[in-house]
Order: C-alpha cells, then structure tokens, then sequence
C-alpha cells in the first residue's frame, strides 16, 4: 500500500517512537552485516557458491534469499567445528567439484594422452573427496555420540527424580481443577469472499413506460 496515498497520519495517531529501519534483506533471514560477512568468505573459501550466488542475486531474487539462507546456516556450523574437520569441509567441496570437472573433460576428448592424465587425476580427487567425507562423518558421529551421552544422563537424572516431578505435575493440575476453564480460542475470522461467492445484486428496476 502507498502510504503517501492518503496523506500522513496525524501527530497524535504515530507511536512515541520510530522502528528504525531494518538491514536484513527481505526474506533471507539475514541482516546485511551477515550477508556481507557470508559473501566476503564464500569468496575466499567456496567461489564457486559465492559466483553462483552472486548470479543469482541479479537474475533471481527469491532464489538468491533461499539459497543465501542455506548457505549461512552451513557457515554458522563450520565455524563451530574444530579448524581440521573446517579444512575436511572445504576440500570435501572442491574436490567433489573437481570430479565434476574431470569426468565433464573425459566426456570431451578422445585423445588418448590426455584421457590418461585425466584418470589419475580423478583417481586422485575421488581419493581425496574420500578422506574428507571421512573426517566430516567422523566429526558427525561423535556430535551424536556426545548428544546421546546427554540424554542419557538427563534420562537418568529424570528417573531419580520421578517421584518429585509427579508430585509437581499432579500438584499443578489439582490447582487447575480449582481454576475457571480456560476460554476456548475465538474462531479465526470469516474469510474474505471470493468475488464468485458475492451474492448477486438485485437488478435495476426499469422505469415504467
């Protein structure tokens, strides 16, 4: 809605104070300072997501909000893990890329010298993508173990605790029993009609002749 339309609201109508302005893209989740510090490593670290965001960002604006999003959630858990499962990370990409690239350059030449390096470089890189996914799904497991370890202990702690957590429960909902009944939620709203469902106007009454 214009909100120079119909003027501006009078003094008395506006809030004591002003929200200012916000610096988070719309619809991405991030304020600008973060999607500048995203930008600024994807650069450095993953240029290829940062070329494709950047093409994005001038073609597709939703899709730039979407995968930007995904891209900052992935770059928050990097930076908690420990600085060799974050090299793991980074050449678990590349590599995977560069497989990409070989097979897509065997796909391209018949020359046999050059169909030969191309294998033993991409023996190397399925090696190398490997040994990083390795280190990643080692990092992941010991994430899980460490939960399961904390849940266990917090199963354990509940079960010594039993009797004092049924007393609290049972103590909480006899007071309620003593309470008014909650009112139930209003319905939402009738829904705006469609314009088929308006009912029809009566017709004009014609003139007598």
């Amino acid at each position: 809605r214009d909100a120079g339309a119909e003027g501006p609201a009078p003094p008395a109508s506006r809030p004591a104070a002003r929200r200012a302005p916000t610096t988070r893209p719309r619809g991405s989740g991030l304020t600008g300072e973060q999607e500048q510090e995203l930008l600024a490593f994807l650069k450095d670290k993953r240029p290829h997501l940062y070329s494709r965001l950047v093409k994005l960002r001038n073609t597709a604006a939703r899709s730039y909000r979407y995968n930007l999003h995904r891209a900052w959630r992935w770059f928050r858990q990097w930076q908690l893990m420990p600085p060799d499962v974050q090299e793991a990370a980074l050449a678990e990409e590349q590599n995977r890329l560069r497989v990409r690239q070989i097979v897509q350059s065997l796909r391209e030449t018949d020359d046999p010298r050059e169909r030969k390096k191309l294998r033993s470089q991409l023996w190397t890189a399925v090696a190398e993508h490997f040994h990083a996914e390795q280190k990643m799904r080692e990092y992941w497991i010991r994430q899980l173990e460490e939960r399961i370890r904390r849940l266990r202990e917090e199963h354990k702690q509940r079960a010594g605790d039993g009797k004092r957590i049924i007393s609290e429960r049972y103590e909480a909902h006899l007071k309620a029993s003593t309470q008014p009944a909650p009112k139930p939620r209003a319905p939402d709203g009738p829904r705006r009609r469609r314009r088929a469902d308006k009912p029809p106007e009566a017709p004009a009454t014609q003139p007598a002749k």
